[in-house]
């Protein structure tokens, strides 16, 4: 199981590079490959009990995804703002938008 958190941990690091970077595709994919695992995570969830090594691994692994996500949510955020205030019309704009 810790290998699967692991699994994640990395494919967050590269959605983080990818969102730096401005690489939407990549990230689209990189999303789409991380919920697969997160998928795998909710099936063998309670299958057997983690031992202490374990258990922080997947502590540790956890902590640097929600990094990563906080990280990532900070650069994508205001690029999909100022994308839907592009896509808007002007006439559906209010002037404190601009």
């Amino acid at each position: 199981m810790p290998s699967l958190y692991e699994a994640v941990t990395e494919i967050s690091n590269e959605m983080l590079l990818a969102v730096r970077q401005g690489d939407w595709e990549t990230l689209a994919a990189l999303e789409d490959l991380c919920q697969k695992h997160i998928d795998q995570i909710a099936v063998r969830g309670n299958q057997l009990p983690l031992n202490q090594d374990q258990q922080k691994i997947k502590v540790e692994c956890l902590m640097q995804i929600l990094s990563n996500d906080k990280e990532i949510r900070n650069i994508h955020e205001p690029w999909m703002s100022r994308l839907s205030y592009l896509m808007t019309p002007a006439s559906g704009r209010h002037p404190r938008d601009a």
